[in-house]
C-alpha cells in the first residue's frame, strides 16, 4: 500500500478544480487494478434522460487526457476513451465546475439562466458549463464529417480545430470513437439537485438553426459530493483524491449540512424557504400534516418550474417572506406551449387537448397544471379550453 501524504518526504498537492482532475487520474493510472478503479468512477455517472444507460464493463484498455484543447471547440477538462472486449469504443468528454470558495457559489440553475444569456447574445459567459458541452458536441459531429465545414451557430461564429499538431493528434484519437460520445457534468451542486435540474433538460428543444447538435439525452452528470463519499469509502484507492479534497476544502463543494427540524411543525403558503441550507423554495400549497408542495425559485429557465413534494421539516426559513411573481403563468397572458417528446402531455381525466406545439391563454393559472385556451397568430381564441403541465409552458 503507498504511504499516506504525510508521511512522504515531498508533498503533492493541486489547486481547485485542475488539481481534483489530475488527483482522480493519479489514483486511477497508478493502481494496481486501474481499470476496476476507473470503473468505480465511470459507475456514478447518471443518464437521466439516455434511452439506454451507457454500458461500462468489459473493458479492455482506457486512455485519458487531461485538460486538452480542441481549439475553437474549447479545452476539454477530462477526456476517456473506453475499449471494450466485444471492439466496442465509447467517449466520455467531461466539463467540470467547483465552488470557489465566497458566499454566493453558482447552482445550476444560475449556470443555465446565463447559458440562456449566452444564447441571447451576451457573449461574456465563454466558461459557462453548457457553452462548453455544446462545443464538444459540435466537436463530435466536425469528427464525424471531417471534410465539411461546421456552419455558426447561437454558440460561436466558426467551429475550426486549427493546425496545432498536438490538437489533431487529439482530434485524430478522439475519432476513432465518435459513434458513442457520452457528455458529463461534474459539478458542486448536491445529488438531489442535479438529478432534479438534468432531468428536466429534455423540456429545452432549440430551433435546429440555432443548435443544430444539441442533444440532451447524451447528457449525464455526477458530483463532486459523490466522488468525496468513493474516496471516503475506499481511501486506499483514492489517497491523491481524498487528500486533495481535504487541501481544496471548501473550494470544491459545499458539504450538505442536515438542517434542523421545523419546530413550528408548520409552514405558510405563498412564502420563501430554505432547503438543504441553500436552495430557495416557495411553498405552494400544503399537501399533508408532514409534507409541501415546493417550487425552485432560483429557475431562470425557458418554463416555468417543476413543483415537487418535500417534508415539512426540512425546510428552514428564508430571509424574503413573499414569493416573485414569475414563477407562477399569469391569468390572461398568452405562452408557448410545447412540452417535450415522449412525456405525458395532459394531466389525467382532464378534456382532450389540440394539436401541439401552439399558442395558448390562461384562464385558470396553477402551480402543477393550468387551464388554458389555444389562441392563432392574431390572439383569437381557437376552440375549447383544456388542461396542461404549467411546467410545459415557455415563460415570456
Amino acid at each position: 500500500m503507498p504511504e499516506r501524504d504525510e508521511a512522504r518526504p515531498v508533498k503533492l498537492f493541486g489547486y481547485s478544480e485542475r488539481g481534483m482532475f489530475n488527483a482522480l487520474c493519479d489514483d486511477i493510472t497508478y493502481s494496481d487494478e486501474p481499470l476496476s478503479v476507473l470503473g468505480s468512477l465511470l459507475s456514478l455517472i447518471q443518464f437521466p434522460n439516455a434511452e439506454a444507460a451507457p454500458d461500462w464493463s468489459s473493458l479492455v484498455s482506457a486512455t485519458v487526457i487531461v485538460e486538452q484543447s480542441f481549439s475553437d471547440f474549447g479545452d476539454l477538462d477530462l477526456l476517456i476513451l473506453l475499449d471494450h472486449a466485444e471492439g466496442k469504443k465509447q467517449a466520455v468528454l467531461v466539463e467540470g465546475k467547483v465552488h470557489t470558495d465566497t458566499s454566493s457559489p453558482k447552482s445550476l440553475s444560475t449556470r443555465w439562466r446565463e447559458f440562456q444569456e449566452y444564447l441571447a447574445g451576451n457573449k461574456e459567459k465563454k466558461e459557462n458549463l453548457f457553452v462548453q458541452l455544446y462545443r464538444k458536441m459540435r466537436l463530435m459531429r466536425q469528427l464525424s464529417e471531417p471534410a465539411n465545414t461546421l456552419s455558426g451557430d447561437a454558440v460561436a461564429n466558426q467551429y475550426r480545430l486549427g493546425a496545432n499538431q498536438v490538437v489533431k493528434r487529439a482530434a485524430d484519437l478522439l475519432a476513432k470513437y465518435r459513434a458513442n460520445p457520452w457528455y458529463v457534468a461534474l459539478v458542486p451542486d448536491s445529488q438531489g439537485e442535479s438529478a432534479r435540474f438534468f432531468g428536466t433538460l429534455p423540456d429545452f428543444s432549440p430551433d435546429s438553426g440555432r443548435l443544430p447538435d444539441w442533444n440532451s439525452r447524451r447528457i449525464g452528470f455526477v458530483t463532486w459530493e459523490q466522488v468525496q463519499a468513493m474516496s471516503r469509502q475506499a481511501p486506499s484507492l483514492w489517497r491523491r483524491t481524498e487528500s486533495s479534497f481535504e487541501w481544496n476544502k471548501g473550494q470544491i463543494y459545499r458539504e450538505a449540512i442536515a438542517p434542523p427540524p421545523n419546530q413550528a411543525g408548520s409552514v405558510v403558503a405563498k412564502r420563501l424557504y430554505r432547503l438543504y441550507d441553500d436552495l430557495v423554495m416557495a411553498v405552494v400549497s400544503r399537501t399533508s400534516n408532514t409534507n409541501c408542495t415546493v417550487v425552485p425559485v432560483d429557475c431562470d429557465g425557458a418554463y416555468f418550474p417543476t413543483p415537487i413534494t418535500v417534508a415539512k421539516g426540512l425546510l428552514q426559513d428564508a430571509e424574503q417572506v413573499s414569493v416573485v411573481g414569475d414563477l407562477q403563468p399569469r391569468l390572461r397572458e398568452v405562452y408557448f406551449w410545447q412540452p417535450p417528446q415522449g412525456v405525458i402531455t395532459q394531466p389525467p381525466n382532464k378534456p382532450p387537448v389540440p394539436t401541439l406545439p401552439c399558442q395558448v391563454r390562461v384562464l385558470d393559472p396553477g402551480w402543477k397544471e393550468s387551464r388554458v385556451q389555444r389562441v392563432d397568430e392574431v390572439g383569437q381564441t381557437v376552440g375549447d379550453d383544456f388542461y396542461v403541465f404549467t411546467h410545459h409552458l415557455r415563460r415570456r
